[in-house]
């Protein structure tokens, strides 16, 4: 199992793995520059997609001045990320999707807990 058969749906997916991205606070063209940056990895604002028979939830959440990115699966909830970004200069942001972290750790986290 690796990220791409994630994101492309592979044979045996079930689309019952929901990523979700949603920004609580901030200007409309903040929102825009995420949904910029997240469709340059394939995710969308709202994207769904699953490896397989599992549920669980990618939650990437926008506040204020901080950003959050948690796991959730059977009812585990696991902190992946938390960082403090400006509302308006997403380069860190930018940079920290473009890592790969989150497929990595979403990855491991289904490894460790399927």
């Amino acid at each position: 199992m690796n990220w791409n058969d994630i994101i492309n749906k592979g044979e045996n997916a079930k689309k019952d793995l929901l990523v979700k991205v949603y920004v609580n606070y901030g200007p409309l063209e903040l929102e825009e520059r995420i949904k910029k940056v997240l469709g340059k990895r394939n995710f969308n604002m709202n994207h769904y997609w699953s490896p397989y028979s599992l549920n669980g939830l990618l939650e990437i959440n926008l506040g204020k001045s901080r950003i959050f990115v948690e796991w959730y699966a059977r009812k585990n909830e696991t902190l992946l990320f938390m960082g403090e970004i400006d509302k308006y200069d997403i380069s860190s942001f930018e940079e920290y999707i473009s890592s790969g972290i989150i497929e990595n750790s979403v990855l491991r986290l289904m490894r460790d807990q399927f």
